[in-house]
């Protein structure tokens, strides 16, 4: 197993103190079990910001701490649970 990143044992340390693994927050996140792993070894360098949205907020922490930006796991920065997603509904294209 590759080593991981200070963003990886940020995420590996969140995840203990929920009590989830890795594959668990890779389902609960949508993204393939590998795509999380890249990201925790740093096989991805440049993570998307969607991906780190949803696992700070899965995870009920800041983006700030991920990053390690601040010390502080609870954050007032923590991201609040993401919104139900509501379709949309399209308009017609106005009649030439």
């Amino acid at each position: 197993m590759a080593e991981r990143t200070a963003l990886g044992r940020r995420i590996a340390a969140a995840c203990a103190l929920k009590g989830i693994n890795m594959t668990t927050l890779a389902d609960r996140i949508g993204v393939a079990r590998n795509t999380l792993s890249r990201i925790v070894t740093g096989e991805t360098a440049d993570p998307a910001s969607g991906i780190m949205v949803k696992i700070a907020q899965e995870l009920g922490v800041s983006l700030d701490f991920l990053f390690g930006l601040s010390e502080d796991l609870n954050a007032r920065e923590t991201l609040p649970p993401p919104a139900a997603k509501h379709p949309r509904t399209r308009k017609a294209a106005p009649a030439s």
